[in-house]
């Protein structure tokens, strides 16, 4: 059995194509990701923008003939935060159902933390206890803490890389009185949580998480190797946000492992994973380059 899973969030549509062998394990067949921005501007005009709507359905046309290619069985999709919030978003999932078949559900922020947790339990089996995950994506961060496998706390909030990009900052690089202002909003939006210290395993995915862990590593995002299950330390982020505030938009382009069309918004996605690192005490963060694609697939499998 082969199936598709695609995610259309805020910044980009990311299919995979996965094998499922007797056993019902999955294997990774194809992987393509494409930066749309359908969420662009949607805290202003909640509505989606025309031309990352074409875009985005140029892409979903894409995806559904590559998935033909391989012969896919099932196709899995849903939609985030940037389609939760626009007013037309339903009417777009309609137009894209019509067009291509494929129908990308609007699921809830509390849903979208459900799957990405699923994801990253089956990835990290050992942590077990005391598990923090945390996905930082365009429009919205999903946090989940689960203890002795019991989920404990599970939040949707709307802090996101370009949603805060927008919101906060106007020059490029950001200043530092735009950055205090993004910390600030970030740190009164976080919840509270007692997490013992010494215990904590804290897990990062989404593309914020995977890029910067790309550039320190000076790799290319795709490169699942290197980055799954890898480990991205609070000082790389520090210093990583320090570079990217100290050059220009077009230098931060020709950075190693930064796609060019996330180069306006990695400053604020390193803003974010800061902030909440320093909220929780977390010293350091391990990396899955599978999230809520691969939580469907999980979810869909029923493991």
């Amino acid at each position: 059995m082969r199936i598709s899973s695609i995610d259309l969030g805020t910044n980009s549509v990311v299919l995979i194509i996965v094998d499922v062998d007797r056993n019902e394990n999955p294997s990774q067949l194809y992987f393509e990701s494409n930066i749309t921005r359908i969420g662009f501007q949607i805290d202003k005009t909640h509505k989606i923008n025309p031309n990352a709507a074409e875009f985005t359905m140029k892409t979903f046309q894409k995806y559904k003939k590559i998935s033909e290619k391989y012969s896919v069985d099932h196709i899995l999709a849903c939609s985030t935060s940037a389609l939760r919030d626009a007013i037309n978003g339903v009417d777009f999932i309609n137009r894209i159902y019509k067009e291509t078949r494929i129908y990308p559900e609007i699921i809830s922020g509390e849903d979208e933390g459900k799957f990405i947790y699923t994801a990253i339990k089956h990835e990290f089996p050992d942590f077990t206890n005391n598990l923090l995950s945390m996905d930082i994506g365009g429009g919205s961060t999903e946090l989940v803490y689960s203890k002795s496998k019991n989920i404990s706390l599970i939040k949707s909030l709307n802090i996101g890389a370009v949603r805060f990009t927008e919101k906060y900052v106007k020059n490029n690089p950001m200043t530092s009185d735009e950055q205090l202002e993004a910390e600030s909003a970030v740190m009164s939006m976080l919840p509270e949580l007692t997490i013992p210290e010494k215990s904590i395993n804290a897990v990062g995915s989404g593309g914020t998480i995977t890029t910067l862990q790309a550039v320190k590593l000076k790799v290319n995002k795709r490169n699942h190797k290197k980055i799954h299950k890898s480990i991205l330390k609070i000082q790389d982020v520090q210093a990583l946000l320090s570079l990217f505030n100290s050059i220009t938009l077009e230098k931060r382009k020709l950075l190693k492992g930064l796609s060019p069309k996330r180069a306006d918004i990695i400053p604020m996605g390193a803003l974010i994973t800061l902030c909440i690192m320093q909220k929780y005490n977390l010293p350091e963060l391990h990396i899955s380059n599978r999230g809520l694609r691969w939580g469907m697939i999980y979810d869909y499998l029923k493991y």
